[in-house]
């Protein structure tokens, strides 16, 4: 409750939430302990909320229903033949540290886009999710409910 700056209004729902972080904590546990994953759980501060509490309020990808103007480029990739089976971003420095999300579509953008400036130039940069949400309003629902990830990236204040 410290770590992560949980309050609780009563004791009946203090009890509650520590009833869901004992069940989210052994799921973790067990997942964990199959030993056939690429990857580990572990506690964080969504660990006293439910999976449904979590997607209300920490999701709301929304899809363009706008059609562009102009016309769309396609990405190909290059020799596909030399690509490893993974890849972890954060080992080749191409990621910044993660941060806290609230606005996913924000987050997925400016993750894209500073990806694609480090791998062009070689420079890492840390760019601002919130200076985003700021400007991208139409379509869009701040932090709360969501929002189109592509008018993010008509915004030239990106770089």
């Amino acid at each position: 409750m410290t770590q992560h700056g949980r309050n609780y209004v009563d004791d009946a729902e203090k009890k509650r939430r520590f009833k869901i972080f004992k069940d989210n904590a052994e799921y973790i546990d067990k997942v964990n302990n199959q030993g056939n994953c690429t990857y580990r759980l572990c506690v964080n501060e969504f660990v006293d909320i439910m999976n449904e509490e979590f997607i209300a309020t920490h999701t709301g990808y929304k899809i363009s229903t706008q059609s562009s103007s102009s016309p769309k480029k396609t990405f190909r990739y290059g020799n596909l033949s030399r690509i490893p089976m993974t890849m972890d971003w954060r080992e080749t420095g191409v990621v910044t540290p993660i941060k806290s999300q609230g606005s996913c579509w924000a987050f997925s953008a400016i993750v894209a886009v500073k990806g694609i400036y480090q791998i062009k130039t070689g420079n890492l940069i840390s760019l601002s999710e919130q200076q985003l949400v700021d400007w991208v309003v139409e379509g869009n629902s701040g932090c709360s409910d969501g929002g189109v990830v592509s008018y993010a990236f008509t915004y030239d204040g990106v770089l």
